[in-house]
């Protein structure tokens, strides 16, 4: 879905009819092959597009959303673009957190950046 909403992918299927893998590809400015796995998986577990003829892209009611609602592709946008790929790196910033200083005050610091105030600390004490 990232992939679909990076590049408008939703946008360039026409509303009534279908287009070819071929000519979308063109107008999204990717590889075909690359296209067809990204339209045939979000077919699959999305629900998005049809594929009503071999070769041939339309949209379903999922797929339909995305270009008529703008709180549909925003919110796409949110949880695929911001949203997964921060999840995707919790259990490294959870093993980062584990290994800082024990000294550190500052929860919100140690999740999201290396712990400036226990290297202060230290400094200091010196």
């Amino acid at each position: 879905m990232h992939a679909i909403y990076k590049f408008e992918i939703a946008q360039k299927v026409p509303l009534v009819g279908d287009v070819s893998f071929t000519d979308l590809a063109s107008r999204c400015g990717l590889y075909e092959p690359d296209l067809r796995r990204i339209v045939r998986f979000a077919i699959v577990y999305h629900r998005a597009f049809l594929e009503p003829r071999k070769g041939y892209v339309a949209h379903s009611a999922a797929s339909r959303q995305l270009v008529e609602d703008p709180d549909v592709r925003d919110g796409i946008g949110l949880m695929f673009g911001d949203f997964y790929p921060s999840f995707a790196r919790l259990g490294q910033s959870s093993i980062h957190v584990l290994s800082m200083s024990a000294d550190c005050v500052v929860p919100y610091c140690r999740l999201l950046m290396p712990c400036k105030h226990s290297r202060a600390k230290s400094q200091i004490r010196r």
